[in-house]
């Protein structure tokens, strides 16, 4: 005779429940055995879960507890006293108790960034041990795809992009996606303007100076260069006007400007305004009575 069997899913929590075979994670099935072979005094029936060794086992209920999310396979089948083995029976159920984290995103572009790359790499992981994950750039859930970390995305044009990534366990539960938006920007700002407001003679004797930039776009940083652009350095505080002072006495300085926006392109550099620093006062001149030399005199 063949043995029946039944189940009872999905499950309450129960208290504490008799283990069949081996020890799993996060679930529980009641599974009831019957149609031993009644005319065999002594026949047996022997059980297995999945691919574990088959185990004797008892008529009634049996409680399996702490399953994993997966696919799981309960298989009896009866021995009579004789040693004959009859068929098989056999249970499948999936089990997905424990759902499946959302991956957590741990480098990339910063959200809300502006980036000059037009491709960005991003590493991601979920707490849920097992899972594969799924990536998209944009679009819509249709474009989700198969990926790993670190996965790094196409090239992108500029404007605002939005990568996303979700984890799916081996039952084909997904976890909530998560997502990450940043800006690419590739377009330098346009070239600011730069004038001396303030003196605007040169030589000067005055050891300050007032540099006014025009044409800087908004947001951007604006830098100043000494050498003809080898270095540059931020003007102090990012104020426009640039306001100099200690400046040094028979120096010619050359200014330029440049700004360089959110995505750390830069512009290219300005006119170049230049001016010579003249404190010191000419030498003490000398005075000479040519004619006539003498004194008195009635000339």
């Amino acid at each position: 005779i063949v043995p029946t069997v039944s189940t009872d899913l999905p499950l309450a929590s129960a208290a504490d429940a008799i283990a069949l075979v081996g020890v799993f994670a996060l679930a529980r099935a009641f599974i009831a055995l019957a149609a031993m072979d009644i005319g065999t005094a002594f026949g047996t029936l022997t059980c297995t879960l999945d691919s574990l060794p088959y185990t004797p086992c008892n008529s009634g209920t049996v409680t399996i507890s702490g399953l994993s999310d997966a696919s799981h396979t309960f298989t009896v089948f009866q021995t009579d006293a004789a040693g004959n083995a009859g068929s098989a029976a056999g249970v499948t159920w999936i089990v997905n108790a424990g759902g499946v984290s959302a991956p957590t995103i741990s480098s990339g572009p910063a959200a809300g960034s502006y980036v000059s790359s037009t491709t960005a790499t991003f590493a991601f992981a979920s707490s849920t041990s097992g899972v594969t994950y799924e990536c998209r750039v944009d679009g819509t859930v249709s474009n989700y795809a198969a990926c790993t970390s670190a996965f790094t995305t196409p090239a992108l044009g500029n404007g605002s992009h939005t990568f996303y990534v979700r984890a799916k366990n081996n039952v084909d539960t997904y976890s909530a996606e998560t997502s990450r938006q940043w800006t690419v920007d590739t377009t330098p700002p346009a070239t600011p303007t730069l004038t001396r407001t303030a003196p605007t003679s040169t030589p000067t004797n005055t050891t300050t100076a007032t540099l006014t930039a025009g044409s800087v776009e908004s947001g951007a940083t604006l830098q100043y260069t000494t050498n003809g652009g080898t270095t540059w350095t931020n003007a102090p505080g990012n104020t426009n006007p640039i306001q100099l002072t200690g400046l040094t006495n028979g120096t010619t300085y050359n200014y330029a400007v440049r700004a360089v926006d959110a995505a750390t392109n830069a512009s290219a550099s300005s006119n170049t305004v230049t001016w010579t620093v003249d404190t010191a006062a000419p030498a003490t001149p000398t005075l000479t009575r040519t004619a006539p030399t003498s004194t008195p005199t009635n000339t």
